[in-house]
């Protein structure tokens, strides 16, 4: 039901995904102070107070923000025809999948940085045939190093602009200095504000401890995760099957930009290892590629009873956890 659903895109569509975003965000809604604990903002100390003291505020914002994210990717991955165009369902397998877990539905800084990397990656795309991509590049730099700020095991997609240049085939030195440059940039301004405050030993010693590698912690991982997160693997396997065609078999724009998703996802995997924090944190980031992935293969199928039985099977388990959470 949920392929066949979002296999349009018309107002209703859009609306429907609106409605589903706010289902999946309902027991948050009722029940604030049982699920928002303000740890996605923990190095905010600020933000955490304020999603702690308004709660129902900071989840409307977060659901908007989830929404607005959803309908930007659907629109980068059909306009770079990695999937089928004039489709939602893109937009819909995002919110589902940002929204399968308990701690995934509440305000977390990482929601923000998936907004910027989907920036990101927009931009990376338009870097396919131009002759004028420094402004691009030094966008890209600019919004991986703002992600960093906020999630550093971000920073892991750095040297993911430099493969895409390999991909594109950008050998231009200027073309390898501006994305490093506009990296800099927020650190620079951040750096000056710190210097200001005297607070620039401190906070340097502490950037440098972040470079420390550690495996993230699984502790918050339950049986309900596996689960769902088998069914999503078992379909983004197949997915991976079809990127993995067009990297090889398609158009030379096809090639490129596939092979861009599939570094993509394996820098997402890599910045695992920059923090100890729990798996779901880092998840956030690999969702971007794995809804390409996945949606590479369901918008393309014509025989849709077995993808929408997973589908039904997945949408009906993260209903149940819900429900057996506050039973």
């Amino acid at each position: 039901m949920i392929v066949r659903l979002f296999r349009s895109q018309y107002l209703v569509q859009y609306v429907l995904l609106f409605f589903l975003t706010v289902l999946l965000w309902t027991d948050a809604l009722l029940f604030p102070e049982k699920l928002i604990t303000g740890e996605g903002f923990k190095s905010f100390p600020s933000i955490k107070n304020f999603v702690l003291s308004y709660p129902l505020i900071s989840l409307i914002v977060s659901i908007l923000l989830l929404y607005f994210q959803a309908l930007l990717l659907n629109a980068v991955a059909g306009l770079h025809r990695l999937v089928e165009r004039n489709q939602l369902i893109v937009a819909a397998i995002y919110v589902l999948i940002m929204s399968s877990q308990p701690a995934m539905i509440q305000p977390n800084v990482v929601l923000l940085v998936n907004f910027l990397l989907i920036l990101m990656l927009y931009v990376n795309m338009k870097l396919f045939g131009t002759n004028e991509s420094l402004s691009a590049l030094f966008d890209m730099g600019f919004l991986v190093g703002l992600s960093s700020l906020l999630y550093f095991p971000s920073i892991a997609f750095l040297p993911f602009i430099f493969i895409s240049l390999l991909v594109y085939q950008l050998f231009r030195w200027r073309e390898w200095l501006v994305p490093i440059i506009g990296f800099f940039t927020p650190y620079l301004f951040i750096m000056v504000w710190y210097f200001w405050n005297d607070q620039l030993d401190e906070k340097f010693s502490y950037f440098l401890s972040l470079f420390d590698f550690e495996q993230p912690a699984y502790q918050d991982v339950s049986t309900e995760n596996i689960v769902i997160w088998g069914l999503f693997a078992m379909l983004v396997l197949l997915g991976l099957g079809r990127i993995l065609k067009l990297a090889s078999d398609g158009s030379v724009e096809g090639r490129k930009k596939s092979r861009v998703v599939i570094f993509m996802f394996l820098f997402a995997v890599a910045s695992a290892f920059f923090s100890g924090q729990t798996l779901i944190s880092h998840l956030y980031l690999e969702i971007i590629p794995v809804v390409v992935f996945l949606s590479a293969y369901v918008s393309r199928l014509r025989k849709l009873f077995i993808i929408e039985l997973v589908f039904s099977l997945i949408f009906i388990s993260i209903i149940a956890i819900k429900v057996l959470n506050f039973s």
